[in-house]
Parts: C-alpha cells; structure tokens; sequence
C-alpha cells in the first residue's frame, strides 16, 4: 500500500498508534448458530518493538507469553469453545493453523472444568500436586 522506501516509516508510525487487535471467526455451532472465536493481541512495549523492526513473524509467541494481560491465540479460544462443548472439534481444526495445539489445550480445559464442577459440588478434587483443589 506504501512505497518500499517508507516502510521502516509507516513500521514505526504504525507501531506508536497501534493499541491492540482484535481477531474473529464465525464458526458453526452445535446445534446451530455461529459463535465467534477471538485472537486477541495487546500493543505493550515488546509488541510495539517487533512491529517497528518489521519482525511480524514474532507475535504470535508474543500472544502466548502475554495471556496475563489478556492476549490469547485463536487456537487458545478454539480450545476453550471445544473444551466447552459449543463447538466440534473439526470446525475448530479447520479454522486454525495448529489443530493440534486446539487438542492438547482442549484436554487441558475438560480436565480444569471438571476439577471445577467437582469442587462446586462439594466433593474433594485433587489437581494431581496432591493438593487438594479449592483448599
């Protein structure tokens, strides 16, 4: 959209106003209906760094490390949609790149939730530390 000889420019324009982004896809669910899945990417310092020295190919580990201020991968969404029941695992695999990491953290999430409901109905879970959950 630019000329080449500005891109460093329009890198470091783009970078300074750059607040977050906000990712969705429309995906059928069981039973019917759509239900969006997000990717969510915050524009802290470190993000701000790879985008003014081009280096685009990093964000998405910089999504992964930032999940505690709120960024999460499409597949962290896929996961947790699975994981919940509102989405086939097929529908989710065909909307991402890594289909397995959907699995391995849609196990994750089942297990987490059932530790939960297991806790909130008043029966002791164990979270495999030997600790008892909730305790």
């Amino acid at each position: 959209m630019f000329p080449g000889e500005r891109r460093d420019q329009i890198q470091v324009m783009l970078a300074g106003a750059l607040q977050g982004v906000i990712s969705q896809r429309l995906l059928p669910a069981i039973g019917g209906g759509r239900v969006a899945a997000y990717e969510v990417l915050m524009a802290n310092d470190a993000v701000r760094n790879l985008m003014r020295e081009g280096k685009t190919r990093q964000l998405r580990n910089m999504i992964v490390s930032g999940q505690q201020e709120g960024m999460q991968t499409i597949e962290m969404d896929l996961a947790r949609l699975v994981a919940s029941g509102i989405i086939d695992f097929e529908v989710a695999a065909d909307a991402s790149q890594y289909p397995k990491e959907i699995l391995a953290q849609a196990a994750t999430q089942r297990s987490q939730l059932m530790a939960q409901a297991t806790v909130a109905a008043g029966q002791a879970a164990t979270t495999g530390s030997g600790t008892l959950a909730g305790v």
